[in-house]
C-alpha cells in the first residue's frame, strides 16, 4: 500500500463529507457545510485549493 500523505488524507476526506451531503443527509445540510466550511478554513492555504480544485 502506498504512504499517503496529510494533505491527500485532508483532500480525501473533505471530497467525502462533500459527497455524502449531496448523496446521504443524515443531519440538516446547512449544519454540516457550516461546520465542514469552518474546518476547511483552518486548513493550511494549499490544503484548500486542493479541497476547492475537486
Amino acid at each position: 500500500m502506498p504512504d499517503l500523505n496529510l494533505t491527500d488524507v485532508l483532500v480525501w476526506f473533505a471530497k467525502t463529507l462533500k459527497e455524502l451531503m449531496e448523496d446521504e443527509p443524515i443531519i440538516p445540510k446547512d449544519l454540516l457545510e457550516g461546520t465542514v466550511n469552518q474546518f476547511v478554513k483552518r486548513l493550511p492555504r494549499s490544503v484548500t485549493k486542493q479541497i476547492q480544485a475537486t
